[in-house]
C-alpha cells in the first residue's frame, strides 16, 4: 500500500508542474533502468551457460523456429519493437506540444526510435544470458515466450 502511495505521489510531483517538472524527472527515469540494464547485462554475461542463452536469443530457439518458422518469429520481434514505441505514444504527443511550431521532428523522432531499439536489443541479452544460464545449471527450461519470460529472468 505505502509503495503504491509512494508511487502516485511520484508521479503528481512530476506532473504538478506540467513540462518543467517533468523535464527534470526525466533525467532520473531515463538513465537508471538504463543503467539496471547495463548491470544485469554485464552480471548474465559472466554466469555459466550465458551464451547458449545468447545464441537462441539471436538464431531463435530450434522447436520455435520448427514451430511458427524462421519469418514469423523475426516478424513477431518486430512487431514486438512497435509496440514497445507504441506506450507513450499520448505522452510524447503532449509533450511535443510544448515544443515551437518551426522545430523540425524528424532527428527526434529518429533518436526516440533508435534508442528504444538499442535497449529493446541489449536488455535481449540481459533476458536470454539469464535464460542460458538457468538452462544449464538447474536443468530449467523456463517459458521463453510473452511477459512471463521478463518475470522469470529479471528476479
Amino acid at each position: 500500500m505505502f509503495a503504491s502511495l509512494f508511487v502516485w505521489l511520484c508521479i503528481f510531483g512530476a506532473t504538478y508542474n506540467g513540462v518543467k517538472s517533468a523535464s527534470w524527472v526525466v533525467w532520473f527515469t531515463v538513465p537508471i533502468p538504463c543503467l539496471f540494464i547495463l548491470v544485469m547485462l554485464f552480471h548474465g554475461l559472466t554466469l555459466e551457460g550465458s551464451g547458449s542463452g545468447i545464441k537462441d536469443y539471436l538464431s531463435g530457439r530450434q522447436e520455435v523456429r520448427d514451430e511458427i518458422g524462421v519469418g514469423k518469429m523475426w516478424a513477431d520481434a518486430v512487431s514486438q519493437i512497435f509496440f514497445s514505441i507504441g506506450v507513450c505514444m499520448g505522452s510524447l504527443t503532449s509533450y511535443g506540444s510544448y515544443n515551437p511550431i518551426k522545430k523540425p521532428i524528424i532527428a527526434d523522432t529518429f533518436i526516440i526510435s533508435i534508442s528504444n531499439s538499442i535497449v529493446s536489443f541489449v536488455s535481449g541479452f540481459a533476458v536470454w544470458g539469464i535464460v542460458g544460464y538457468m538452462q544449464t545449471t538447474m536443468g530449467q527450461d523456463p517459458a521463453t515466450t510473452g511477459t512471463g519470460l521478463v518475470f522469470v529472468t529479471y528476479p
